[in-house]
């Protein structure tokens, strides 16, 4: 068994929201040269200066952290794709 193989069922590509609130897509997996540490590569899927793309280990990743008193996880995946936000019709005049 690959050092990625238990991460590659964990952490699935797609959508995943931080624990306090930003969204990202994670592109998938990589190694850190030269420990070969697994690590998440992923993009914010919203505005803010600097570059685009970021890498964790993948088991801080996968962690729990402490947020207002409870224990969550540091990401949540959320789907495939961003969900839509659905569309506004206004009310059809009479």
């Amino acid at each position: 068994m690959s050092k990625t193989e238990p991460f590659e069922k964990l952490i699935p590509c797609g959508v995943y929201q931080h624990y306090k609130g930003e969204r990202y897509f994670v592109i998938g997996l990589g190694r850190e040269h030269p420990t070969d540490e697994v690590v998440v590569i992923y993009c914010r899927l919203y505005s803010r200066e600097g570059l685009p793309l970021s890498v964790r280990d993948a088991t801080s990743f996968l962690e729990r952290v402490e947020w207002c008193g409870r224990k969550v996880p540091r990401f949540k995946y959320v789907g495939l794709h961003e969900p839509e936000t659905p569309k506004y019709d206004p009310p059809k005049r009479l």
